[in-house]
């Protein structure tokens, strides 16, 4: 990180122990260990130069302590810092110190107020924009899956291609669409016990037995012979949504 940044916290000039930590080249842990070694010395007395506090770590998303320091807090932690990289960096904290609580000290103008203000009511229109957004996102999806569960056998063959063909443009287009429907063929052969290309197979034969032309019979697919099993058609049908949920589709 090798950043300085002072903030402000009630109203003081704070820095946190990360910072601290990447700076002096310390590792967090003990930068910790060192300012409860503060606290537990100090007592009551050193409290309000620390604020205990937690931050999300970027990779795992699991929340973790640190502390934010006042000048008297970094003071006391730094103390025992040695060397000559150190002593420049405490040099630099202090003149950030220093520049913050000029500006902390300094009265706003009218104008800085109402800059602020219009600040202030700038963010909380982002963050009322964003749970909107995060809202309206939930509920269509919600509705999605709605959608999707409540599928009838009524129009099962429209409503299958239509969720394969969302699919595999979820996946990133319709290169991905025999995958899918491998996908599915082979979880009805497994949940079914059947052999959907072998009955289709069959089913070929029987009108060629019959003398029904070869064009006809090659126009015939896997969703053919489904259609001829109502078992099958609802087997295929909850395949299908499954699918669909799996792959984040709403209908």
């Amino acid at each position: 990180m090798n950043e300085l940044m002072i903030s402000e916290q009630n109203g003081q000039a704070v820095v946190s122990s990360r910072q601290i930590a990447d700076n002096f080249e310390k590792e967090h842990k003990h930068v910790l260990d060192s300012i409860r070694d503060i606290l537990g010395s100090a007592e009551k007395s050193a409290t309000p130069m620390f604020y205990e506090t937690t931050y999300v770590h970027p990779q795992n998303k699991q929340s973790y302590p640190e502390y934010l320091m006042n000048r008297d807090g970094f003071t006391l932690l730094a103390m025992g810092f040695t060397g000559k990289e150190a002593m420049e960096w405490k040099i630099r904290y202090i003149q950030a110190f220093n520049e913050m609580e000029r500006k902390l000290s300094k009265p706003m103008s009218q104008l800085e107020v109402l800059a602020q203000a219009a600040q202030a009511l700038v963010e909380h229109d982002k963050q009322l924009k964003s749970i909107s957004e995060r809202q309206d996102k939930q509920f269509q999806e919600l509705q999605g899956m709605r959608d999707i569960i409540s599928l009838s056998p009524n129009d099962w063959r429209k409503d299958v291609t239509a969720l394969l063909n969302k699919m595999a443009m979820t996946l990133g287009g319709y290169d991905h669409l025999q995958f899918l429907k491998s996908e599915s063929y082979k979880l009805l052969d497994e949940r079914m016990g059947v052999d959907v290309k072998l009955r289709l197979v069959n089913k070929r034969r029987r009108m060629a037995e019959n003398g029904v032309c070869k064009s006809t019979r090659d126009k015939l697919n896997n969703l053919d012979v489904i259609g001829e099993d109502k078992k099958l058609i609802e087997g295929y049908l909850a395949i299908v949504k499954e699918m669909a949920i799996k792959y984040g589709v709403a209908a």
